[in-house]
């Protein structure tokens, strides 16, 4: 396996590290922080996992689980953040880190 990176930046790891894990068909995100960065509370933590989730849903294995999740997980991140409404991402984190 060969790699041809330029530069020693960040971007250039990040490539080197897509490159490695795309050749072991693993499954990775990859999301702009900067996206996030007026958000807080449970809008952030929603947003930021739809987001990794939506960067994740190209695996076929879990596509239909994915997507189903997102789903859920984008309602949250629109929604005020009461109680119900974090016990709910609660039950959702877990589905997700089952995956």
């Amino acid at each position: 396996m060969q790699f041809l990176v330029g530069g020693a930046g960040k971007s250039s790891l990040m490539l080197y590290s897509v490159n490695a894990l795309e050749a072991d068909k693993l499954i990775y995100s990859w999301l702009p922080m900067q996206t996030f960065s007026s958000m807080s509370g449970l809008q952030l933590k929603a947003s930021v996992m739809a987001g990794m989730l939506t960067e994740m849903s190209n695996c076929e294995a879990y596509q239909e689980e994915i997507e189903s999740l997102i789903s859920e997980i984008d309602e949250i991140s629109f929604s005020q953040g009461n109680e119900k409404t974090l016990v709910k991402f609660n039950g959702l984190v877990r589905k997700v880190r089952a995956l």
